[in-house]
């Protein structure tokens, strides 16, 4: 169930750049997937929300966006992250490879078992894998992440079982499905022995969402409105109940 975990030489990229759709702004330039008239964004209205969440909440709710290749790609975090800040959760936005003085600050200011966060990580691509070595990271100090949610994780290890949901789109493609253990676009699994965790898998195309999606891809689905839309109402629900 392990998969081999890799960072995708340059000339594998020229490789994928090649097979890949573009044109119509869908993220193969970095920053084309974050204009205003791109197909990227989709069609779908930005989430409606009732219940802001309460100051209580937005301090207790510890909400890290971890960007993917070079800071060029994974742009679409940066609106995100306004979405957010408008309805009460503060994010913090973690620029690539810089997950690992990220987890041990995290780390530093966990106070125990009775600090009462709840821990959110959001990763895209290369941040995505990123995610998952917080998640593990955190485990060796027996803390517990409530959400991880990925967006097509590229070479990612396997899930640990101190996170509670783990919420993974992707986007199937060809590299993905020739040379699975480089590229993107395939399923995350747990590690051995982990029988905990809720891990779902979800497809992100047309096919499977409707017209929403637009032209967005791996390099562009985190710029994408629904996806924003998917990401906060899972932020929301690690509200407690009224």
């Amino acid at each position: 169930m392990k998969r081999h975990n890799s960072r995708v030489p340059a000339c594998a990229l020229a490789a994928v750049f090649a097979l890949s759709p573009c044109g119509c702004g869908n993220g193969m330039l970095a920053f084309d997937d974050v204009l205003p008239w791109t197909c990227a964004l989709g069609p779908t209205p930005p989430l409606r929300i009732e219940n802001i969440p309460s100051r209580d909440f937005a301090d207790r709710a510890k909400i890290y966006l971890l960007r993917g290749y070079q800071n060029d790609y994974s742009l679409g975090l940066d609106r995100l992250a306004e979405e957010m800040l408008a309805v009460n959760l503060e994010p913090t936005l973690v620029a690539w490879p810089l997950w690992e003085p990220a987890v041990q600050k995290i780390v530093s200011d966990y106070a125990g078992r009775n600090d009462g966060s709840a821990f959110m990580l959001v990763g895209h691509s290369y941040g995505a894998d990123d995610a998952i070595r917080m998640a593990i990271y955190m485990k060796q100090f027996g803390m517990k992440v409530d959400l991880l949610f990925l967006m097509d994780a590229t070479s990612p290890d396997p899930i640990p079982d101190n996170v509670v949901r783990c919420v993974h789109y992707y986007n199937p493609w060809l590299p993905g499905y020739l040379a699975p253990d480089i590229f993107s676009g395939n399923p995350v699994v747990p590690e051995e022995g982990n029988t905990t965790t809720d891990i779902s898998n979800r497809q992100f195309n047309r096919e499977a969402l409707g017209d929403g999606v637009g032209c967005a891809d791996h390099f562009s689905m985190d710029a994408n409105q629904l996806m924003h839309n998917f990401v906060i109402a899972e932020a929301l629900r690690l509200m407690p109940e009224p």
